[in-house]
């Protein structure tokens, strides 16, 4: 996971998340993109902002946000994957059903393996 050096936008990123978990989407959104301001290439930050706009069902703008989250992250591990899912359920809402279930096949490949030999 990408580290989130700067402490206002740690705090940002759990009041975000703690205002989704009580159902506060647009304060999640709000507050996402105050730390987006601040940080515009955190893939984390941008992923978080893909799910709050998933459960707002804005499908374009999640699928924008988490599609700039993958160009920025790790290829493999939970960030990724959390992109492709979103990516998938976008696709899905959006009728683009084979975008969808090739977003699944890609989510299933971000997991992360243990070199042979280990």
């Amino acid at each position: 996971m990408f580290p989130l050096d700067n402490p206002a936008v740690a705090s940002l990123l759990a009041d975000a998340s703690a205002a989704e978990q009580s159902g506060k989407l647009d304060q999640a959104a709000m507050l996402l993109e105050r730390a987006l301001r601040i940080q515009p290439r955190n893939p984390e930050l941008l992923q978080s902002m893909a799910e709050v706009q998933l459960q707002l069902e804005d499908y374009q703008q999640a699928l924008n946000f988490s599609s700039r989250s993958y160009d920025l992250g790790p290829r493999v591990g939970e960030i990724c994957s959390r992109n492709w899912r979103t990516i998938s359920v976008s696709r899905e809402y959006l009728g683009d059903h084979g975008g969808s279930q090739e977003a699944e096949r890609l989510a299933r490949a971000c997991k992360v393996v243990k070199p042979e030999g280990l």
